[in-house]
């Protein structure tokens, strides 16, 4: 059984369109679980609509808002709980090509894989679209993917329920970097489209709580650390220097006042991490001028997750 997750919250204007592109799957024995994070609109009709169309489709509801973590976590608890062999997510607002579901799950059935990944067409307001490759970027966005569930149980994966915003990358970083059974396939499958709400709740979170990101970056890498046998040096030097002010750089906090994240905390003090730094000694210094400014900050984060989870992809089998 195949499980397509999808969080709504005040979503009775895009939602149709999102069951639209599931009732076009060529593969058409899936269950859709939505679940409704706090908000007081009435899905009802939208459901039974769907439900005369063919969907296998069922709501679950929590009273309070809890954030797209929480909402998303609430549909894995219950699938983890069931005999479901594996999970796709859609936001509410994005659209499934017609063979998406297909295509994922013939090849993570086939080759006996974790995760399945591929493409994503990201659609802006204007119109204008651009493929971001399975091989290349998206690795750290559920759009496009398919996890086996055993997997998720087996390295106790979940979306952390403290962060309210970029609870997507932590997940992708962890799912993707604990396993070397990563299915790749050059397709487009998922359409992301750009929703001006959801990037205007981004921007403020960065702006009110930017040590979420840091805390999202460091939890992975505890838990990447975890899950792995071994683990490349060199990317993972690069994490530990870009665990700490450059979000504040690229969005302009005031570094002066930055808040460390607790995991920053404890990733230095993990044991795996104070065993690698006895063998290996490098050169965290990084020293750059900002504002008229010097601050020592490391590279940005991007080039690690690039160079450990490409690393990853590396690993995977591709189709």
């Amino acid at each position: 059984m195949i499980v397509v997750g999808i969080p709504v919250y005040h979503s009775l204007k895009t939602l149709p369109t999102c069951l639209d592109s599931l009732v076009s799957q060529t593969k058409k024995n899936f269950f859709v679980i939505i679940s409704q994070d706090g908000d007081n609109e009435d899905y009802s009709d939208i459901i039974n609509e769907y439900k005369k169309r063919g969907l296998n489709i069922g709501l679950i509801k929590r009273k309070e808002n809890g954030g797209p973590s929480v909402a998303r976590q609430d549909i894995l608890s219950l699938v983890k709980r069931k005999n479901i062999e594996y999970i796709t997510f859609v936001d509410s607002d994005d659209i499934l090509q017609p063979r998406a579901i297909e295509v994922l799950y013939d090849i993570i059935k086939s080759y006996n894989g974790d995760v399945a990944i591929g493409n994503i067409i990201r659609v802006g307001k204007s119109g204008k679209s651009e493929t971001i490759f399975s091989n290349d970027t998206n690795h750290t966005w559920l759009g496009g993917k398919m996890y086996k569930v055993q997997y998720l149980i087996d390295i106790d994966l979940n979306f952390p329920k403290e962060l309210t915003w970029n609870e997507d990358s932590f997940f992708n970083l962890v799912a993707i970097a604990s396993t070397s059974k990563n299915v790749i396939i050059n397709e487009d499958l998922y359409i992301q489209r750009e929703n001006s709400n959801s990037l205007t709740h981004v921007q403020n979170a960065l702006k009110k709580s930017p040590h979420q990101y840091i805390h999202a970056q460091a939890k992975a890498i505890l838990e990447i650390l975890k899950n792995r046998k071994e683990i490349d040096l060199d990317t993972f030097f690069n994490a530990l220097k870009n665990i700490y002010y450059t979000i504040g750089k690229i969005f302009y906090y005031d570094l002066d006042n930055w808040s460390w994240a607790p995991q920053v905390e404890d990733l230095q003090n993990c044991a795996a991490v104070q065993e690698i730094l006895k063998k290996e000694k490098r050169d965290f210094s990084n020293k750059i001028s900002f504002n008229g400014k010097e601050y020592e900050i490391p590279i940005t984060f991007n080039e690690f997750i690039n160079s450990f989870v490409k690393k990853r992809y590396s690993d995977g089998i591709y189709y």
